[in-house]
């Protein structure tokens, strides 16, 4: 390993980066499903039971893209064999991109969980 030349250590830090923000972007909704989630179900601040519904939403959305990511990696990887790592790599980027931008404009949370597991896919491929 510490022989690799330099272009080698760059592709390794833009991989290791790749996969920096990818985490980071599953950990971030940790962060944010607590102000968005109760929002997109509708759930007003003391209602009895919000809590469990918006806890069983954050965890079926986090469970949609575990899945997706896994399913991401299977399908781009069948893609790849037919485009090329250069290619696919490319596809996948802008399908996680894409559907993360959407994310935000996501009017409910059955099109959140959609969004997040078309992004899942591509954090899955890359």
């Amino acid at each position: 390993m510490w022989g690799m030349s330099r272009y080698q250590w760059l592709v390794f830090f833009a991989a290791w980066l790749g996969w920096g923000f990818d985490v980071f972007d599953g950990l971030l909704f940790n962060f944010v499903a607590p102000v968005c989630v109760p929002s997109l179900l509708g759930v007003v601040p003391g209602e009895p039971g919000g809590a469990a519904r918006v806890t069983a939403a954050t965890g079926a959305i986090t469970a949609c893209l575990l899945v997706g990511w896994a399913t991401g990696g299977v399908l781009f990887g069948f893609l790849t064999d037919r485009l090329g790592r250069s290619r696919t790599l490319l596809v996948t980027m802008l399908t996680y991109a894409g559907a993360t931008a959407a994310c935000a404009l996501a009017p409910d949370v059955w099109t959140l969980t959609l969004l997040r597991f078309v992004a899942s896919l591509g954090i899955g491929g890359e």
